[in-house]
């Protein structure tokens, strides 16, 4: 597949360096620092370069069904620059926004419909198929499998991510999702993950809050942690994977202006 003309950079991400940037350095020198970077993140051969914005944290639509979804973030200032810093990208580059999904599932979708090159540090996006470009790691944008995209996104089903307040199985790691998806033809991967966590819903684990320490079932610690009273039940396995999934092609109603939530193959036939 050849690479697209249009790339889509994050600029969530990039407002967010720049205004980092102006506090330190001053916000005479912020106008360049951006024309800089907008410069530095597009691809070779790249005819169009849009940028991409996320909504305020509080209308993710993640938030419906998983409350704790990046809620530690919540009231925490950013740089003291970042809204002049946002509002000159606006005013200055073309800019890509949609109700209540972030700029990774803008970028996702693009890239996933063979439309764009995603431009992200974001390993997240890793997570679906089509060009995808570390500007600060890479040489080259790459194209990314639809299997391997599909391996990372149920790994991060498994694990969770931490960062954004998403813990699916308490202290699985990499390895471990790794393994047991080596282990398991990948037409079973979403039921073998759902008997899972179903399956380890009462083991026991240690957790730790504010330096002090707990024992007790998986249900119990997200009880304590995140306030999901019901555990470790499919609900919860569903909205730890909705919660990761970067939404890809065909996951967007476009006359509704609305997101599709995704949903396991075994479901889905069930």
């Amino acid at each position: 597949m050849d690479m697209p003309k249009l790339a889509i950079l994050d600029g969530d991400l990039m407002a967010y360096k720049a205004a980092c940037f102006a506090d330190k350095e001053g916000i005479d020198e912020l106008e360049a620092r951006i024309n800089f970077d907008v410069k530095l993140w597009t691809p070779s051969g790249v005819d169009k370069v849009l940028l991409a914005f996320s909504p305020k944290r509080s209308n993710n639509y993640r938030r419906d069904f998983w409350p704790a979804y990046k809620a530690h973030r919540d009231g925490k200032p950013g740089p003291e620059a970042l809204p002049a810093t946002i509002e000159m990208m606006k005013d200055s580059f073309d800019i890509i926004e949609r109700p209540r999904i972030e700029a990774d599932d803008i970028m996702g979708m693009a890239m996933s419909s063979g439309t764009a090159v995603a431009v992200t540090l974001d390993k997240d996006l890793r997570s679906c198929p089509g060009w995808l470009w570390n500007p600060e790691k890479q040489g080259f944008p790459e194209l990314i499998s639809l299997e391997e995209a599909d391996k990372w996104f149920h790994t991060q089903w498994l694990t969770g991510d931490n960062t954004d307040r998403i813990p699916g199985i308490h202290r699985l790691g990499v390895k471990g999702a790794e393994k047991m998806l080596n282990a398991t033809p990948r037409e079973e991967w979403d039921q073998m993950i759902i008997d899972h966590y179903l399956a380890t819903a009462d083991d026991r684990v240690k957790w730790t809050v504010k330096g002090e320490k707990f024992e007790g079932t998986r249900q119990e610690m997200i009880s304590q942690q995140y306030g999901w009273e019901s555990g470790q039940d499919l609900e919860y396995c569903l909205a730890q994977a909705r919660c990761v999934r970067i939404l890809r092609a065909g996951e967007w109603d476009k006359t509704s202006e609305t997101h599709i939530l995704w949903a396991p193959n075994c479901l889905q036939k069930g």
